[in-house]
């Protein structure tokens, strides 16, 4: 064979022997990546990794070993957040797991398919039969190993394009933090960014407005209400409230109580002789 071409042929970028036959990699490696199983990881297979083997999930029948701590557990996807700060994924990763491999024993494993198929013919499998598209099913499978990334590149990128056609052209302000957004047509019109903090801050603010705009007490209905008891006192409040629009809050300072039992006067829940 020509040395020139030899140098020129383009090889598997994963393993560098074989030629590739999509994106790069030879067959053997292309399946490898869409099972989610790197070429290292498949070098220390069965290698001592922690308390168990790399690639091995090490179990017995009811629980699996943690390779990080030694535990025996029912599940290691709870474990592995809880005890060590990371996700199912990346404790697959870090200890040469396929993607695919369940973090529980085979005895879970069984019992759970077992109350998979108790679903089967119920009323809830039924309407999700009649809700599943299965050609959208099948095309979300066919690109789901090595295509995610540009799967995911290509919705986001769709995305943006139908947020920023779908943008009104108003631009809103919020008037606590004065974060700036565009409102989506449809959408609910809210005055705040949406944080927390903002809406309570902006909810007090109104609260308070309108407490500085309703109509406040004379002096001569300030000593009425302070004289009145019984079912006079009673009276004078409603009519206040309702006809006057006087909050309840300034008549309880008047009465001398608490807006609280002012307002289980009114209701009738306590004697209406208040002092």
């Amino acid at each position: 064979m020509d040395l020139r071409m030899s140098e020129r042929r383009v090889w598997c970028r994963d393993c560098g022997e074989r030629s590739p036959v999509a994106r790069g990699r030879c067959l053997r490696c292309y399946k490898r990546a869409r099972a989610g199983t790197d070429t290292v990881a498949l070098s220390r297979y069965g290698q001592p990794d922690g308390y168990g083997w790399h690639g091995i999930l090490t179990e017995d029948g009811q629980q699996v070993l943690c390779h990080d701590c030694g535990r025996w557990v029912s599940g290691l996807g709870m474990h592995a957040r809880a005890a060590h700060g990371m996700s199912a994924a990346d404790y697959r990763a870090a200890h040469g797991l396929p993607a695919g491999r369940g973090l529980i024993s085979s005895e879970v494993s069984r019992q759970h398919s077992e109350l998979a198929r108790a679903r089967v013919g119920t009323r809830a499998w039924e309407r999700f039969t009649a809700a599943r598209d299965p050609v959208a099913a099948s095309q979300a499978r066919e690109h789901a190993g090595v295509s995610a990334s540009a799967a995911l590149r290509q919705r986001s990128d769709i995305a943006a394009s139908n947020g920023r056609a779908g943008r009104r052209a108003a631009v809103r302000s919020c008037p606590v933090c004065a974060a700036q957004w565009c409102p989506l047509p449809g959408g609910y019109g809210r005055r705040t960014c949406g944080s927390s903090a903002c809406r309570r801050a902006r909810a007090a603010e109104r609260a308070r407005a309108q407490r500085e705009a309703a109509p406040q007490l004379t002096p001569q209905q300030h000593n009425t209400l302070a004289t009145l008891r019984g079912d006079e006192l009673r009276a004078e409040v409603l009519r206040l409230k309702h006809q006057v629009g006087i909050s309840q809050r300034a008549m309880a300072t008047a009465i001398g109580t608490s807006p609280n039992s002012l307002s289980r006067l009114v209701r009738g829940d306590i004697p209406v002789s208040l002092r």
